[in-house]
C-alpha cells in the first residue's frame, strides 16, 4: 500500500485545554453509529448522562449544544468530560480522529489535516512543505482500470500542485477580484444569521480596492502561505475526481478558497499593521470553520 501525507502535518498533537479556538465550539458533534451503540449500551450513571445529551436530527444523532454553542461535555478546564471519565476510548469518530482526514482506494491511502484546526494551521504556515510517500502492506488492489483511473487522478493533482509553485501563478490567483460579486454573494448568504467576526458584501468591495497594494507591499511573506494553502487544499480535494466531480469545478474552489482566505485576511489588518503568521492561521481558520464546513456554502463556492 502507499501512503502519502503532507510533511507539515507530521507530529501533530492536539492542543487540548490551551487550543485557543476548541473544535468543541461552534459546531454540533456528529457521532457515528458504532459509538452510539456503545452509549445506548453503557451501563450506570454515565450511562445515562451520556444518553440523556443524545439530539437526534432525522437518522442523525449529535450532543447536546449549551446557550453558548459549545458541545455540552467540554468542561471549564478546556478539557472533555467524557474523556475524562471514560477514557479516550468513549470518543466518537469525530472527536478521536479530528482534525485528521483520510482517503483511502485499493492499495492507495493519503493523509491531511482539516485547517479548522488552529494547531494544524500553525504547522502548515510555519513549516517547509513536501508530500511524502512510504510503503506498506495492506490494501486492497484495484482492477486495471480503477489502478490506471487513479494514476491519472494523482499525476494531474501532482502537476496542478506544481503550477502553484510559481510565484507568479500564487500571486494571480490570489489577487484576481474579478470574482470578489460572486464571492460577496456567498459571504451574504453564510453570515445571514450572525455577521460577527466575518465580512460582509459591503467590506469585500473595500477591500478590493486595496487587494493588489497590499500583496505588492507583503509578498515576501504572503507568497509562501498561500502556495501552501492552494497545495494543501489540492492534495485534499484532488480526490474528489475519483468520485467523478470534474477537474474545473475543483480548481474553481481551490482558486476562490485562496482569494476569500485572502480577502479575510486583508479584513483582519484593518486593526493592525503587523503582518504575522497568527493573522494568516486565524484567516484560514476562519474560512474553514464558516465557509468549508458549511454545506450549502461548499456548494456556491463549486458552483459557476
Amino acid at each position: 500500500m502507499r501512503i502519502a501525507y503532507p510533511s507539515v502535518f507530521t507530529g501533530f498533537s492536539c492542543l487540548a485545554g490551551d487550543c485557543p479556538l476548541t473544535c468543541c465550539i461552534g459546531w454540533s458533534v456528529e457521532i457515528d453509529s458504532d459509538s452510539l451503540k456503545r452509549y445506548q449500551k453503557l451501563a450506570g450513571k454515565e450511562g445515562e448522562v451520556v444518553r440523556s445529551h443524545l439530539v437526534k436530527d432525522e437518522d442523525a444523532y449529535s450532543f447536546t449544544v449549551t446557550p453558548e454553542g459549545h458541545c455540552w461535555f467540554l468542561d471549564r478546564d478546556g478539557l472533555c468530560r467524557m474523556q475524562k471519565e471514560l477514557g479516550a476510548d468513549a470518543l466518537c469518530e469525530t472527536c478521536r480522529y479530528f482534525p485528521r482526514i483520510s482517503w483511502n482506494v485499493g492499495c492507495y491511502l493519503q493523509f491531511s489535516m482539516d485547517l479548522a484546526c488552529p494547531e494544524a494551521c500553525r504547522m502548515a504556515f510555519t513549516r517547509p512543505l513536501s508530500f511524502l510517500g512510504e510503503e506498506q502492506e495492506g490494501g486492497t488492489p484495484l482492477r486495471r482500470e480503477g489502478k490506471k483511473e487513479l494514476a491519472e487522478i494523482l499525476d494531474r493533482r501532482g502537476r496542478l500542485i506544481a503550477v502553484l509553485q510559481r510565484p507568479s501563478t500564487v500571486r494571480r490567483i490570489v489577487t484576481d477580484g474579478r470574482e470578489d460579486t460572486h464571492l460577496a454573494s456567498i459571504v451574504a448568504d453564510c453570515t445571514r444569521k450572525s455577521r460577527v467576526g466575518f465580512l460582509t458584501p459591503a467590506r469585500i468591495r473595500q477591500l478590493h480596492r486595496g487587494s493588489d497594494s497590499y500583496w505588492q507591499g507583503h509578498e515576501a511573506q504572503l507568497e509562501p502561505w498561500f502556495t501552501t494553502l492552494g497545495s494543501l487544499l489540492l492534495f485534499r480535494y484532488g480526490c474528489m475526481a475519483w468520485y467523478g466531480m470534474p477537474w474545473g469545478r475543483i480548481v474553481r474552489f481551490v482558486r476562490r478558497a485562496m482569494r476569500m482566505t485572502y480577502l479575510l485576511l486583508l479584513h483582519q489588518q484593518r486593526d493592525t499593521e503587523v503582518l504575522d503568521v497568527d493573522a494568516m492561521v486565524a484567516a484560514s481558520v476562519l474560512f474553514a470553520r464558516r465557509i468549508e464546513h458549511v454545506e450549502q456554502n461548499m456548494h456556491l463556492m463549486i458552483a459557476k
